[in-house]
């Protein structure tokens, strides 16, 4: 069981949904197909496209979307990574529109955490192929304090993609046995 109280200080970026894959699970949008027509149509609907390039909208419309041919996702970034996201985006940063908390109260799953670029969620684990400069596994980090020690590595080895910080991935799967990301 993860430590779930390491998400009280997260902010909840947003939303989107991704098509259910063999492919290791994480942040990073290039690694795990995006559902594009449904993210689209919530976007001309009910939803709109925040600057963290995520839905922000009611999660009851995100949790109704959800089905078996499409995940639910949220992503949330440490208070660290939140800090840079606000001077990046120079205080047009969203909202806190919902904490990880709320949704873990109402069925979310948290898979794990992500090490990931704030401009672009490239993850490490998508980086040179899994990233085997920095020696680590496929899969989503169990707890915190392990994503949190790639953090300044990922920030050396890959300048390009800098700076990077730890995401929380949380999955809402209707009617189905949730996800587990983490190793």
């Amino acid at each position: 069981m993860m430590n779930l109280t390491t998400l009280d200080n997260y902010t909840l970026l947003g939303y989107d949904f991704r098509k259910p894959s063999d492919v290791p699970f994480t942040i990073d949008a290039c690694l795990w197909e995006q559902d594009d027509d449904l993210y689209q149509r919530l976007v001309d609907t009910t939803c709109k496209e925040n600057v963290a390039q995520l839905l922000d909208g009611p999660v009851s419309v995100i949790e109704e979307n959800a089905s078996s041919d499409t995940i639910a996702v949220a992503f949330a970034v440490s208070p660290d990574g939140f800090r840079m996201m606000e001077s990046m985006f120079k205080g047009r940063f969203l909202e806190r529109i919902s904490t990880p908390n709320l949704l873990l109260s109402r069925g979310w799953q948290l898979c794990g955490f992500d090490v990931a670029d704030i401009n672009g969620y490239f993850s490490v684990f998508g980086i040179d192929s899994h990233a085997p400069k920095l020696n680590i596994g496929t899969k989503l980090f169990k707890n915190e304090k392990d994503a949190a020690a790639l953090v300044e590595s990922a920030n050396k080895l890959y300048p390009t993609h800098s700076p990077f910080a730890v995401f929380s991935v949380l999955t809402y799967l209707p009617n189905r046995r949730q996800l587990s990301g983490a190793e």
